[in-house]
């Protein structure tokens, strides 16, 4: 009976950041490059079969679950804007920036300078180029082509910048960024950066209201076994009185 109690309890538990991230989702159905986010749920614990006691409380085994956020990386609707210093990316993979954690990902931005002459977000953080450092421009003369690289009036390369793609999840980092554990390089050709365009969130706002639906019967589901399970133990306590 206990360890009913306890797995409704986690359930409530993952249903509550279920609700929290679905309406962070819906909060940036117009933040530009916001990629959705979804729950994943990842064990506890992890004590093998063999090494688990018969007698064992069900707060020490297994069953239990912690949520993770991770990104949906399916790409948003690309909108022309006509500004040359918007970026927007056409394929799989993100921009680096420079932030006060270390390096973060982008999809798209206003890109400007920052007070270094760094081309950078509006907020500071510089974007990252092919070495690793930032892209020093300074001057308000600049343009981007599709490979990444900047260039100025006179079409003199000031430095072109990274793009890579994320092998495996991809979780918030906040801010509009996210990390990836592993990176790589992208291949000639499967991304191109898009200037005079934003990247549209890819959140559906229909979907995710009707997940907002679902996650409060779920919750309230919870509540119910919960009530049902300790109205059980109040009958059965009366017996053994």
């Amino acid at each position: 009976m206990l360890r009913g109690l306890y797995e409704s309890a986690m359930g409530m538990m993952a249903r509550q950041a279920h609700q929290d991230i679905t309406a962070n989702n819906l909060a940036n159905v117009n933040s530009i490059g916001f990629q959705r986010e979804f729950l994943a749920l990842s064990s506890r614990f992890a004590i093998p079969e063999e090494k688990r006691s018969p007698t064992a409380s069900p707060f020490t085994t297994p069953m239990a679950t912690d949520p993770i956020s991770v990104r949906d990386t399916t790409p948003g609707t690309i909108q022309p804007t006509g500004n040359p210093h918007d970026v927007a990316l056409s394929g799989p993979g993100y921009l680096m920036v420079q932030s006060a954690d270390g390096p973060r990902l982008v999809r798209s931005a206003s890109l400007t300078l920052n007070s270094r002459g760094e081309v950078a977000l509006p907020t500071g953080e510089p974007i990252l180029g092919v070495s690793g450092a930032p892209i020093p421009v300074g001057s308000s003369d600049w343009k981007i082509d599709e490979t990444g690289s900047i260039r100025n009036g006179k079409e003199q390369l000031l430095g072109r910048m990274r793009l890579v793609q994320a092998q495996g999840p991809v979780t918030p980092a906040g801010n509009g960024m996210s990390i990836a554990q592993n990176i790589t390089g992208v291949a000639p050709g499967s991304l191109a950066v898009l200037s005079g365009s934003l990247e549209r969130s890819n959140v559906d706002p229909i979907r995710e209201m009707v997940n907002m639906i679902t996650g409060v019967r779920a919750y309230e589901a919870g509540q119910k076994s919960i009530q049902a399970q300790d109205s059980t133990l109040e009958s059965l306590f009366t017996l053994l009185r």
